[in-house]
């Protein structure tokens, strides 16, 4: 069984999330039938399996799965158990995904003050539940606890780890993400190009993280002027995710509502229309009408077709837009996937995003929508 939980996580950490999902649930099915569902193997591939769903972008499924979960960990294992302190940052990341900012601040706080008491400040699982806790304060647009908590979480694990490893690295998109929501945006595209280089060469050009920092690199360059190579970008990301986790999946509505903000600030705004009418209508269907990503675009959408309608009157087509004038307001960089010591973190842009950090379907809010 034990064979069959570690293909599941190697399947999840490779993107591969469907199969993941599949053996997760064979795994939870046997252990709950010969160990009974209070074991604590149970309670982990339950956990495990909760963690697939979220990364599929399956919220509805993952909090409930995750809240028994932790709720009879707590009962089972205890309070400050470290299998139950990870349970409870993964369920803080899906409040956060979820748009449940406060409830997913407050469970972070939590977790991490916990793991620095129990486990120590430096240990790796209490720097993946600060990193975790940064990651929801982008999302909160409390920008300066975000980077000071990432600073010190990647000189840590730059430290530790070494500056190769995936979670330093992981960390290091989520700093440049940040800086790029504080306005430190050279900062930003500096350090987004160094990583992503690191990712491509280490993980592959399909990994998970690597999309995310793909797409935030493209943020960045947009943020500065540098569009053609930013819809490049956003065009690779977009078709990426369309053929490893499908049209639907919060992450590649992310990216097509990223790259639908892209086109709106170069102008191209028949494209960025349609774009962002998929998105919006992929939203409205995956995470429903009162999610923050969806109003955000929503508003987008309604914003990029004033633009044109005006643009096409008569007496608007000799006129130029000043130069000062905004295109059209960029989402924020995507929020980054969240760190989880049980399973690797689920592609994040991110999450979201209004305006995402990194992988989040809450791309258009803090680390969301870039």
């Amino acid at each position: 069984m034990h064979t069959r939980s570690n293909l599941a996580g190697a399947y999840l950490a490779d993107g591969r999330i469907a199969e993941a999902i599949a053996k997760h649930q064979q795994n939870l099915a046997v252990r709950e039938r010969d160990l009974g569902p209070d074991d604590p193997d149970a309670l982990s591939s339950r956990t495990g399996l909760a963690r697939c769903f979220a990364a599929a972008g399956r919220l509805v499924d993952a909090v409930p799965m995750l809240e028994r979960a932790l709720a009879d960990q707590e009962r089972v294992l205890g309070a400050d158990n470290p299998e139950t302190l990870a349970t409870r940052s993964s369920l803080a990341t899906v409040y956060s995904l979820a748009g449940w900012i406060p409830e997913a601040v407050a469970l972070h706080e939590r977790t991490v003050a916990a793991a620095e008491r129990v486990l120590g400040p430096e240990h790796p699982q209490t720097l993946s539940f600060r990193n975790d806790l940064a990651a929801t304060y982008h999302r909160a647009e409390r920008m300066a606890q975000a980077i000071q908590l990432l600073e010190t979480t990647l000189a840590a694990r730059e430290r530790l780890l070494g500056p190769e490893h995936p979670d330093t690295l992981a960390t290091r998109n989520d700093l440049a993400a940040a800086y790029a929501r504080a306005g430190r945006v050279p900062d930003a595209v500096t350090l987004h190009e160094q990583n992503l280089a690191d990712l491509e060469r280490l993980l592959g050009r399909d990994h998970p993280t690597t999309l995310t920092s793909r797409s935030n690199l493209a943020a960045a360059y947009a943020r500065v002027g540098r569009l053609p190579e930013a819809i490049d970008l956003h065009e690779q990301t977009l078709a990426d995710r369309e053929r490893l986790l499908g049209p639907d999946h919060p992450t590649t509505l992310t990216s097509c509502n990223n790259l639908a903000a892209a086109y709106a600030r170069a102008e191209r705004l028949a494209e960025s229309i349609e774009l962002f009418k998929r998105a919006l209508a992929g939203r409205k269907r995956v995470l429903g009408t009162d999610h923050p990503a969806t109003y955000a675009s929503r508003d987008a959408l309604t914003h990029v077709r004033d633009r044109r309608h005006a643009s096409l009157l008569p007496w608007r087509r000799s006129r130029k837009r000043p130069a000062d004038q905004p295109v059209a307001e960029l989402p924020p960089a995507e929020a980054p996937p969240a760190d989880s010591p049980a399973a690797e973190r689920p592609p994040a842009e991110a999450p979201p995003a209004g305006q995402p950090a990194a992988d989040d379907p809450r791309a258009d809010q803090g680390p969301r929508d870039s």
